[in-house]
C-alpha cells in the first residue's frame, strides 16, 4: 500500500518500512455474549450470514478481545473479529452476522455488523544499517517470502563478525567464571578413607599443607633410595618383595613402577629414587616404613655357595678354600700331607687327640674322614649374586666342600671360626 523508506537512507530499529493491505479480505467485528464468545478460538473456521445477499460465507476468527465491552443498550459483550474472503460482490458497509453451531445448538452474534477494510499490516525494521536496495514500490502485489529490501552487506558482515567475536568472548568469560566458581567447592578425586584433616570451618586453609589427605583402597607405592652402584641393574617391571617393620619377615609382592632419571646427592653419596607398586597391599597401610628386595635377575637349578664362602677377586671370578679329604686311617702313604706328623703340624693335635676329635664329630653326624684345616685355594667362575647365595659357573662340582668364614665349626666344638659347606645345586 505504501513504502516508508528510501534507498541509501539509514534504517533504524522499529522504523516503518511498508504498509501492506489485502483488498480481497474484509473484516467484520461482531459482539457476542460472554458465554458464546468462550466457545470460539482464534484461527477457528466458522460461518457468517450476509444480510443484503442472503448468502452464508466461511469466515475465520482473527481476534477475540480479552476485555469486555459495555453496550449502550445494556449488557456486557466481547468483541470478536472475523475475516472473510471477498467473493467479488461484497463491499465495505455491507452488513452480516456470525452464526454457527456448537454441540447441536445454533448461535448468532448480537445484531448485524458492517464490513470494513482489513487493518493494514505494518512491516517494521528489526535490523539497522544503510539501505542498499528496495525491492518494492507502492501498488505492488506481494506474497509471503517476497523480498522487501537489502541492507548494506559489508556493514552487516562486519556487524556479524563483531557479534560472533563478542559471543565467543562471552562464552570464554562464562567458562572462566564457572571455573572460578567451582574453586569454592572442594571435591574428592578418588574413593578412599579420610586419614587426615587440616582445615577448620571459618578459618583459611593452611599454606603449603594438604587440606585433606585421603588414603585410597587400591594399590600402594613404596619409594626406595637405591645407591648409584646398583641402579644400573634396576629396570621397570622387575619384581620385588616389600617388607614392613610391623610384619617382620612377611613379604608383600610388588613391581618396579618408576626409576628416577636423575640422582640425588646426600653427604657426597648419590642415590636414585625407585617406586615399587604393591597391587595387593593386604594389611599394609600408608605411612608404614620398611625396605624391599628387587630381583634384578633370577636363575634356578644352578650350583651355589653362601656369599661368605667366596672372595671376589675380579668381575666374574672368585676364590674359595676347598677342603681336601683325609686318607683312610692306616693309609699314610696315600698323601704325605695327611701323615700323622703333617696332621699334627696342621692342627696342633696328636694323633690320639685327633682320633678323639673324630669320634666326637662322628657322634654329631659329621664325616671324620677329612681334615678341617687341610685346604687348597681354588679360583672359580661366578655368576649372579644374591643376599645369601652366589652362583658357581665353573671350578667346583656339586658336593665339593669349602670353608665358610664366620661359622661355628663342628657343633659345640668351634674350630678356627669356620664351618664346612658343601656346594649345592
Amino acid at each position: 500500500k505504501s513504502v516508508g523508506v528510501t534507498e541509501g537512507s539509514e534504517l533504524t530499529l522499529d522504523a516503518l518500512i511498508a504498509t501492506v493491505s489485502n483488498d480481497d479480505i474484509l473484516e467484520l467485528q461482531v459482539p457476542l455474549n460472554l458465554a458464546i464468545a468462550d466457545m470460539l478460538s482464534r484461527g477457528q473456521t466458522t460461518t457468517m450470514y450476509v444480510k443484503d445477499y442472503h448468502v452464508t460465507l466461511d469466515a475465520t476468527v482473527s481476534v477475540i478481545d480479552g476485555r469486555t465491552t459495555a453496550r449502550d443498550e445494556g449488557g456486557v459483550v466481547k468483541m470478536v473479529t472475523l475475516l472473510v474472503k471477498n467473493p467479488g460482490a461484497l463491499k465495505v458497509g455491507d452488513e452480516a452476522r456470525l452464526q454457527f453451531e456448537h454441540d447441536g445448538t445454533h448461535y448468532t452474534s448480537i445484531g448485524y455488523s458492517k464490513f470494513k477494510e482489513q487493518e493494514p499490516l505494518l512491516i517494521e525494521a528489526k535490523s539497522i544499517g544503510p539501505i542498499e536496495e528496495i525491492h518494492i514500490k507502492e501498488g505492488d502485489v506481494i506474497v509471503p517470502g517476497s523480498p522487501i529490501l537489502t541492507l548494506d552487506k559489508a556493514d552487516q558482515a562486519i556487524a556479524l563478525q563483531t557479534a560472533q567475536i563478542e559471543l565467543e568472548q562471552g562464552i570464554i568469560d562464562m567458562a572462566l567464571k564457572e571455573k572460578n566458581y567451582a574453586k569454592y567447592f572442594g571435591t574428592a578425586g578418588i574413593d578412599g578413607i579420610v586419614s587426615e584433616i587440616n582445615i577448620e570451618e571459618g578459618k583459611a586453609p593452611p599454606v603449603g599443607k594438604a587440606a585433606v589427605i585421603i588414603s585410597g583402597h587400591g594399590p600402594l607405592k613404596m619409594r626406595l633410595e637405591v645407591d648409584e652402584a646398583d641402579i644400573g641393574m634396576v629396570q621397570l617391571g622387575q619384581s620385588a618383595d616389600v617388607y614392613a617393620g610391623s610384619f617382620g619377615n612377611q613379604s608383600f609382592p610388588g613391581t618396579v613402577s618408576r626409576v628416577a632419571a636423575r640422582g640425588k646427592v646426600d653427604n657426597n653419596d648419590v642415590y636414585f629414587e625407585v617406586d615399587i607398586t604393591i597391587n595387593d597391599p593386604g594389611a599394609l597401610k600408608p605411612g608404614m616404613t620398611g625396605d624391599a628386595d628387587i630381583y634384578t635377575d633370577k636363575k634356578s637349578d644352578v650350583l651355589r655357595l653362601p656369599v661368605n664362602a667366596v672372595s671376589i677377586i675380579d668381575d666374574g671370578l672368585g676364590m674359595v678354600q676347598v677342603v681336601i679329604p683325609a686318607a683312610p686311617e692306616g693309609d699314610e702313604s696315600a698323601d704325605p700331607a695327611l701323615s700323622e706328623d703333617m696332621y699334627g703340624a696342621e692342627t696342633g693335635l696328636s694323633k690320639r687327640e685327633a682320633k678323639k676329635l673324630a669320634k666326637e664329630m662322628e657322634k654329631q653326624g659329621i664325616d671324620p674322614n677329612f681334615s678341617p684345616t687341610v685346604t687348597e685355594s681354588r679360583e672359580i667362575v661366578i655368576g649372579i649374586e644374591g643376599d645369601d647365595y652366589i652362583e658357581i659357573i665353573s671350578g667346583l662340582e656339586e658336593g665339593d666342600e669349602v670353608i665358610v668364614s664366620g661359622g661355628m665349626g663342628y657343633g659345640d666344638m668351634g674350630y678356627g671360626g669356620v664351618m664346612i659347606y658343601g656346594a649345592k645345586g
